[in-house]
């Protein structure tokens, strides 16, 4: 099976598939983890965010109707590789974010590419450090 060709079904295939995930319902993480992670963070002094992420199979293939299902679910964001991780270990996972593409109300959106400023450089160290920590302290 490849990820890809469900965003070529057609509307009511992909209606149907969108039930079946809802039934599954979102991956759980181990919740001990979570608050240990939560706590290093904050004792850090790093912002972040908690909250669901939706995965998707294709670049670029986000659809009006895979939106409105995110939105429905209040992901806060999108990725291809943090559902693999969390699926296989459902542990924790600590997803950074290199570039931020905010849609807004009318034509106008603003992409803001992070990867291109240094402080990519920067958030994987603390990434790294923070995953150290977490490690100590299991």
């Amino acid at each position: 099976y490849e990820g890809a060709s469900f965003h070529y079904r057609s509307p009511e295939e992909k209606r149907k598939y969108f039930q079946f995930v809802r039934s599954l319902g979102p991956i759980r993480l181990d919740e001990g983890i979570t608050t240990l992670l939560s706590e290093i963070l904050q004792e850090r002094k790093i912002p972040f965010t908690k909250g669901t992420i939706a995965t998707t199979s294709a670049l670029y293939k986000e659809d009006p109707m895979f939106i409105e299902e995110i939105l429905d679910r209040s992901a806060i964001g999108i990725d291809m590789e943090t559902s693999a991780l969390a699926s296989a270990g459902r542990l924790g996972t600590l997803l950074y974010v290199s570039d931020v593409l905010a849609i807004k109300t009318g034509q106008n959106s603003e992409w803001k590419v992070e990867f291109l400023s240094g402080s990519v450089e920067e958030a994987e160290k603390k990434a790294f450090e923070v995953g150290l920590a977490l490690v100590d302290r299991l």
